[in-house]
């Protein structure tokens, strides 16, 4: 289940960044999504490690 999330959550960052719909100009948004997708994922990792 996590693994199916976590892949979930990659895909969703990865389609975000190469979409041209911005919320922000610029690349500001697009590093926002990624940092917090990349706290997102560690988030699921370290939570599966627990169990």
């Amino acid at each position: 289940m996590n693994k199916t999330l976590k892949g979930l959550l990659v895909a969703l960052i990865m389609l975000y960044v190469v979409s041209p719909v911005d919320g922000m100009p610029g690349p500001v948004d697009d590093l926002l999504v990624t940092l917090l997708g990349f706290i997102g994922t560690r988030a699921l990792d370290s939570k599966s490690r627990k169990y």
